[in-house]
This record gives C-alpha cells, structure tokens and sequence, in this order.
C-alpha cells in the first residue's frame, strides 16, 4: 500500500477510533506475528499509538502461511516476486492443489507466481558496440548553444535527429 493511502487510513482512524481488529499470531511469551492488518499496524504507528486491538489466533506455522497467503490478498495488489516467495514457502508445508482453492489466484497464476522466484531469468547477450547509442558530450559558449538550439529546433524531430540532418547537408 502507497504511503497516500497509509495517511488516508490514519486520518480515518484518528478521526473514528474504528479499524478492524489486527489479526496476530504468538510466536514466543511476548512476540507475535501479524497474520492480517500490516497496514493498520502502519497507520497506527504514524499515529504514534502504542497499542492496538488485536485478535490472537493460535496457528502453527503452515496456517500462519496460509493467512498471509490469503489474507492479505483480500485488497489491494501484490509485489509478484514476495507474493511468489510466499506461495513457495507455502508449498513446502501444503501441496499446491490443496491450497489452491483457498487463494485468489487460479493454479495457473500460483504457479507462475513460485516460477518467478525458481527459475534465473534468461540472460539476453549484449548490444553490439556498433548498434549502441552513444553519448557525446562538447563544450560550447551560451551564444554558440543558443544558435545551436535554434538551429537544431528549425530542423525538427529529437535533438539527436536534427544534429544527425546537420551532418548530413554537410556532407552534400
């Protein structure tokens, strides 16, 4: 979620004291895990507050990844590579056609999403130097650069084009 939106939900806050409980885990005595609610946890903390209304759901570890999975996918949109990160975590607990029918995703999605963070993406081989677009770099007065510009704008299309049509009248 965009930082605008995180202000938006903390003005919505500060303004009605009313937001959904944060849904946690218990990790040890006195650590917990959001399963749902980051970005209230977010707007909570830009309001300096340092308690929150929380539902404590005991889970173990394979659930708590299928909250997360699920969950937080309700809204809003997904990084691919994290969400791809999350569904192979997830897959190494749960196979993927059994939880398939509890992700938004169709299989094929959820698939292509674990390929993301599985396979190295195929390396292209560079451009040829004689194909490369090239930087070129000179020093001129301010009354040089001005007749420069003018002349270079009198030609039309991209800078780089004119300069290019310059060079070939000259050459006629």
């Amino acid at each position: 979620m965009r930082q605008r939106m995180i202000d938006k939900l903390a003005r919505h806050i500060s303004k009605t004291s009313h937001y959904p409980p944060i849904i946690t885990r218990p990790l040890t005595r006195n650590t917990y895990q959001i399963l749902d609610g980051h970005h209230r946890r977010r707007a909570l903390q830009q309001l300096n507050h340092t308690h929150a209304r929380c539902l404590v759901w005991d889970v173990d570890d394979a659930q708590a990844l299928v909250y997360l999975a699920t969950l937080n996918r309700l809204s809003g949109s997904d990084n691919p590579t994290r969400r791809g990160q999350l569904l192979t975590q997830l897959t190494r607990h749960i196979p993927l056609p059994d939880i398939t029918p509890l992700l938004p995703e169709d299989r094929s999605a959820a698939e292509h999403l674990i390929q993301l963070t599985t396979t190295q993406p195929r390396l292209q081989p560079p451009t040829p130097p004689e194909q490369q677009t090239l930087a070129v770099h000179f020093f001129l007065t301010p009354p040089q650069r001005q007749r420069l510009d003018q002349t270079l704008r009198s030609l039309g299309g991209s800078r780089s084009d004119a300069l290019m049509k310059l060079v070939e009248q000259h050459n006629h």
